[in-house]
This record gives C-alpha cells, sequence and structure tokens, in this order.
C-alpha cells in the first residue's frame, strides 16, 4: 500500500496522500492538472492512478478508439483509488481499464493490439513516479518484455498471415472421414524427431517395434523410409508449401502400410491432396489460430498444443489425446551434435548434400546454418551420446517448451521417457466430413458485420481474432500507415472471397 490517507482540496476534491505525507495531485484544483499534452491517439500504460485527474484529463485530450490501461502498486493501493477522487466516474469510460503491476503482463499481452493502434506509450504521473520509484522500474521492465513478446507474435503474424488463412480455408474442403488415431493399451508412443542422435537411436526403435506406436514428425519421414521402418503416424504443422518435400518417396521405398497423416489446419494443403492421392488417411487437427480455433468450435475438430510451434511438441500432444502413459522420444535433440543440425536421409539433410560444392563443401553449408545465431554448449535433456553438443536460444527455448508442455500434462521425466502419473485416456473424436463452404459463408458475413463495430467492439468479437493475422501480413505488406483497421477488414473479406474461387492457390 502506497497511500496512507485522503485529504480535501482547496476546491472540494478527495486527494490521496502517500505514506510519506505527500499529496498525488494539486492540493488547489486536481481537476485543472494537465497530463501528457499535446497526446495523440494510440494506446498507453499510465503508471498511478491515485484520484484519477490526470487520467481523465488525457482521456479528454484523446479520441475515441484510444485506449488506456492504467497501473497501481499493488491491489490495496487499486482498491484504495477506486474510492478515491474521480476514479470511479473515470472508469466507466469503456477506453480504460485498471490493474495492478502484478497483473500488468497478462492485461497487457490481452489488450494490446499493434494493428489497432497507431502508437504505444509508457508515461507515469510525476508524483506517483517518484514515490513509487520501485515499481515504476519494475513496470517498465515488465512493458518492454511484454512489448518484446507482442512483437515477435506480431512478427510470426505479419510473415505466415495471409499463407495460414488461406491453408485453414483451403484444407476445410480437404476434410474426409477418417477413424481417430489410436494408442492399443500397454504401447509405447514413439515420437520421432530429426535430431542428429537418431542416426543411433533409430536401432533401438526398431528393436521394439512390437512395442511401440510411431509418431514421426513430418522431417523425420524420409530417414525412417530410408531404415525401412513404417511409421503409424506422420505429424506436420508447418504452414509452408516447401513442407511437402518431406513426404515426396521413391517409389522404390514404399510399403503396403500406409500411415495416417496428421496435419494442422494451417498445414500446405498441398501435403493432404498429395498424401490422399497416394492412398493415405489425414486427419487435421487445430491449432490456438483464431480461424482454427473457429473451424474446431463449429466442427469438433481437436485443438492441439505445438507449444512454440514445434512439430515434437505436437506430436507429443496427439499422443497425449490418444491416451499414451508412456512417450519415448527418438531425435529430439533441440541442439546440433559433431557439426550436424540434421539425422541423415532427411530431406534437409539431402538438399544441403546436392548443393555442396568443391569450394562449399558440406560442412561450410552446416556451419552457416548452424551460426546464424550465438552458439552454446548444452547437456541435451531427451537425449544422450551426442558429441560436443551445441544449442542457441531458440532451440533452448524449444526444449524448456516441451518441458512445460510435460509439467503442464502430468508427464515426468525419466530415462529418456514421458511417464504419465495417472491412466490416460483417449479423447479425440473421428473426423467427419464438414460444411466447408457454410463455414466460409459463415466468416464472410460475420467479417463484413464487423465495420459496423467500434474500435473497442473489435476486440470482443471472435471474427475478428479470426482474420487478425492475415491483417498483421496485409499491414506489413501494404505498408500504407493511413489505412484503417476497417479498410483493413474489407481487404480482408475480398481476400476471403478470392480463395473460395481457388484461382489464388
Amino acid at each position: 500500500m502506497i497511500y496512507s490517507e485522503t485529504i480535501p482540496s482547496k476546491t472540494g476534491e478527495t486527494i490521496p496522500v502517500f505514506t510519506d505525507g505527500k499529496p498525488m495531485h494539486s492540493k488547489y484544483n486536481p481537476q485543472s492538472e494537465h497530463f501528457a499534452e499535446n497526446a495523440g491517439d494510440g494506446f498507453y500504460v499510465i503508471g498511478g492512478i491515485g484520484g484519477s485527474y490526470h487520467l481523465k484529463s488525457l482521456l479528454d485530450s484523446l479520441g475515441k478508439d484510444s485506449y488506456i490501461l492504467a497501473v497501481e502498486a499493488d491491489k490495496e493501493s487499486l482498491d484504495f483509488s477506486l474510492e478515491t477522487g474521480i476514479t470511479a466516474l473515470v472508469k466507466k469510460d469503456e477506453r480504460i481499464q485498471f490493474c495492478t503491476a502484478a497483473e500488468l503482463k497478462s492485461v497487457l499481452q490481452n489488450l494490446y493490439l499493434p494493428v489497432l493502434y497507431p502508437s504505444f506509450s509508457f508515461l507515469a504521473q510525476r508524483a506517483w513516479e517518484t514515490h513509487a520509484q520501485d515499481v515504476f522500474l519494475q513496470i517498465r521492465e515488465d512493458v518492454q518484455e511484454t512489448l518484446s513478446l507482442i512483437s515477435a507474435d506480431f512478427s510470426v503474424q505479419s510473415h505466415f498471415g495471409k499463407q495460414w488463412q488461406k491453408n485453414i480455408i483451403q484444407n476445410l474442403r480437404n476434410i474426409k472421414a477418417c477413424s481417430a488415431p489410436f494408442i492399443p493399451q500397454g504401447k509405447t508412443a514413439a515420437i520421432i524427431a530429426a535430431g542428429p542422435s537418431l542416426d543411433k537411436s533409430i536401432c533401438e526403435l526398431k528393436q521394439n517395434l512390437g512395442e511401440t506406436v510411431i509418431f514421426c514428425t513430418d522431417t523425420a519421414y524420409q530417414t525412417l523410409k530410408k531404415h525401412y521402418v513404417e511409421p503409424d503416424y506422420i505429424v506436420s504443422i508447418d504452414c509452408q508449401n516447401l513442407s511437402l518435400e518431406h513426404f515426396r518417396i521413391n517409389g522404390s521405398l514404399q510399403k503396403d502400410k500406409k500411415a495416417c497423416i496428421i496435419l494442422d489446419l494451417g498445414s500446405s494443403p498441398d501435403i493432404a491432396r498429395f498424401m490422399m492421392s497416394q492412398g493415405h488417411d489425414v486427419y487435421f487437427t487445430s491449432s490456438f489460430h483464431p480461424l482454427s480455433k473457429l473451424a474446431s468450435k463449429e466442427f469438433n475438430i481437436p485443438v492441439i498444443d505445438s507449444g512454440s510451434g514445434t512439430v515434437a511438441i505436437a506430436a507429443c500432444d496427439i499422443a497425449r489425446l490418444c491416451g499414451a502413459e508412456k512417450i519415448r522420444l527418438y531425435g529430439a535433440d533441440f541442439c546440433y551434435s559433431s557439426g550436424k543440425p540434421y539425422a541423415k536421409g532427411t530431406y534437409l539433410d539431402s538438399i544441403y548434400g546436392r548443393s555442396c560444392i568443391r569450394t562449399s563443401p558440406l560442412e561450410t553449408i552446416f556451419s552457416a546454418l548452424m551460426y546464424r545465431t550465438e552458439l552454446m554448449d548444452c547437456r541435451p535433456i531427451f537425449s544422450n551420446g551426442l558429441v560436443n553438443p551445441r544449442t542457441s536460444s531458440v532451440l533452448n527455448s524449444y526444449s524448456n517448451a516441451l518441458l512445460t508442455w510435460a509439467e503442464n500434462n502430468s508427464y515426468r521425466l525419466k530415462d529418456g521417457v514421458f511417464l504419465k502419473e495417472y491412466p490416460g485416456k483417449s479423447s479425440l473424436p473421428d473426423q467427419k466430413p464438414v460444411d466447408a463452404e457454410y463455414f466460409i459463408s459463415g466468416i464472410l458475413d460475420n467479417v463484413q458485420k464487423l465495420n459496423e463495430k467500434t474500435v473497442h467492439d473489435l476486440k470482443k468479437d471472435e471474427f475478428f481474432y479470426g482474420v487478425l493475422p492475415y491483417i498483421a501480413w496485409q499491414k506489413k505488406w501494404l505498408k500504407d500507415n493511413n489505412l484503417s483497421i476497417f479498410e483493413h477488414l474489407k481487404l480482408a473479406n475480398s481476400a476471403i472471397k478470392r480463395y473460395t474461387i481457388r484461382y489464388e492457390e
């Protein structure tokens, strides 16, 4: 609690007093207090609430589409502020929300959407900043950290937003009847990734084929085929068309067994079409992409946790939803070994091999790939026997994400195996054909209606979030900051119409 009491101003308003006896606002006429003069429209994080006279001043100077997140030091101070000055009146404005410093990160991440606001500002009321210096510094650090996360997410959306939207809409047409993935009782789910340790651990896998159900990541598929190991399921979540190359196998390696392909709705639709043409069943799952989640809710498509977008974690989560009590990882290294980024026989391994020449041998190409970012020594968690293992901050984050996934889903790691702390239960539904045209028509109708809403109402509408990644891409590539969010929505609606005709595949 940073406040001790309230006192009346000369004009009769209530003023909060800090614990050091100093008032937060003017003792003469707090309503005349000016704050952030000449402030432009945008999103604001404001440190300090108190009597909210400064917040009222800022709100009066901002347009209807701006927003303020006002932060107080702790819950006691926030509760005190809500009963002080004109805070109760200010709170009724739809352009403002209050929170504590402890809540700031999560609230800011939910509220701040870069596509909606022309600018972002962090300010603090001067007297509050002076008194609560430690809290102010922590808030500033939390704001910077949260903005970095939002920026990284926005960067991914602006790069893949268009591809995701096209893929999801086209893949809805690819959905056919398909039995749900299944793990017989007592069998271990083997998750096959493409790390360099797979070169050795594949021998162990071949010795235990009768005891395992194999969930192979797309990157490791060709390696398994070259070792004459037939996976039960192949998992792919990448939206890029290049991922199809993981599935193009020399005909001489084909056997009669037809693995079921498990795809994210945002995956390349070329994979579904190609593998269906080869006689494979294709089972679709949903990611946390908002448009994909809308389809999931409409058609009972299971939502898969892929951590930070890692196919190995997605495969683990699918095995979990199949009721797996034991999950063994193969090739999930999240590091490089002996100067190699991948196991032998992967599509990526072969494509780099074809690229090497005398003046640029394979070692040079691998080094250029690995040393894009700084490397550090590591001790792999999910594999052993690696020589001089090195990792990067990105790969390390994937490893940590898998540990977090295991903890959140009650798995413990023992001798390279995830063990369920209680009996697993299958919860995946059989896949049924869907009415894609009905869903697409509904999306078009609801996106068109978004133009009748206010900016604040957009943030409450699930259909707005459904097209938000596409708008992030659109905003980046049009490079026109003068376009309003509603003009972007009209363009996004037109884009969905084009995909339904399919001349822009």
